[in-house]
């Protein structure tokens, strides 16, 4: 039930104001832009971080921006495409081991290779030329700090500041990635369709108290036990791509840090939406943002005070608009 209230509340509200990114993106918190200019150069590393008072304090955030899907990675390699961490985006050597940081520079090469290599446009050959030029050893000196170096990076045009990933002939090499993408095919448990593409994987669940920060899974099959009818992963429950992007995504856009459909109680977090749009859908999120504003230090958090719990009981029993995690 759950899952399929998520992704309806994804199709209803995907492409809208304040609505959750379009299928094969995701929004991240981006630290840095890295310039790069029409002869595959890169000139400089662009912070994006900004200030924000956050209760009684003033911190220095990242922005958030919509960005091509990265990959679900645990210990192994796997390139995202315009948007990653400097080992990938430049084979810098963060955690002292050489040999990683060139391999996974070498997977983001190759999985650029891959989406724009048969694209005819100048601004695919500008990533590609940089990619196939970029000397890892520079990567210490372009990087400012500790964050730059770990945090998330994107590649942008230096002569007009547009992002890569924004230019449609970009966007649409991406989106013709993403829809090949290799699956069994199997009937979805979310959508009912057949023949669907099925996720091995599902995508991770981000913004979960305890939870690795990584992020969590809803859906997951990893031991041996699993497997005794010849199903492996997520095909002991089987859910299409496209609806395991659209359950993850509206959730995780339910618990971004700016979310006012969020709130916390103790260890748990509670997300609002309704089953289809209503004035309480907008009212609702609007009291629990008053009370979350009155939290001063916990602002971020969203935590609720003690005081408030009687009133978080009468939003509970309101009914389906209320959801918990």
């Amino acid at each position: 039930m759950i899952l399929t209230a998520l992704n309806d509340l994804y199709e209803r509200t995907v492409g809208t104001d304040d609505g959750p990114p379009p299928l094969g993106y995701a929004e991240m918190p981006v630290v840095g832009a890295l310039n790069i200019d029409e002869t595959g150069e890169l000139p400089r590393l662009i912070p994006l971080r900004s200030e924000r008072t956050v209760g009684r304090r003033t911190r220095l955030l990242a922005a958030r921006l919509v960005v091509p899907q990265p990959p679900k990675r645990t210990v192994g390699i796997a390139a995202g495409f315009l948007c990653d961490n400097a080992g990938y985006l430049l084979g810098h050597d963060a955690k002292n081991n050489a040999s990683r940081a060139a391999d996974q520079f070498a997977a983001a090469r190759h999985l650029h290779e891959t989406v724009l290599g048969n694209v005819d446009n100048s601004t695919a050959a500008t990533i590609l030329t940089f990619f196939r030029s970029w000397d890892p050893s520079k990567a210490a000196v372009v990087l400012s700090d500790q964050e730059m170096a770990t945090g998330w990076l994107v590649l942008r045009d230096a002569q007009s500041g547009r992002y890569f990933h924004e230019m449609p002939p970009i966007r649409a090499a991406w989106e013709r990635h993403w829809a090949m993408i290799d699956a069994p095919h199997g009937q979805c448990l979310i959508t009912g369709r057949g023949n669907e593409p099925i996720s091995l994987v599902h995508p991770a669940i981000k913004g979960i108290p305890g939870a690795q920060t990584a992020g969590a899974a809803l859906v997951s099959f990893n031991c041996d036990a699993f497997t005794s009818y010849g199903k492996a992963q997520n095909l002991n429950a089987p859910v299409g791509i496209g609806a395991a992007f659209a359950y993850t995504t509206a959730l995780n856009h339910l618990l971004r840090p700016d979310s006012r459909r969020k709130l916390r109680i103790g260890d748990t977090s509670i997300v609002v939406w309704a089953e289809r749009a209503t004035p309480a859908e907008q009212i609702i999120p609007s009291v629990l943002g008053a009370i979350s504003d009155n939290e001063g230090e916990a602002a971020e958090e969203n935590r609720l005070p003690p005081s408030m719990t009687g009133f978080v009981g009468l939003l509970l029993a309101y009914g389906r608009s209320l959801s918990p995690i």
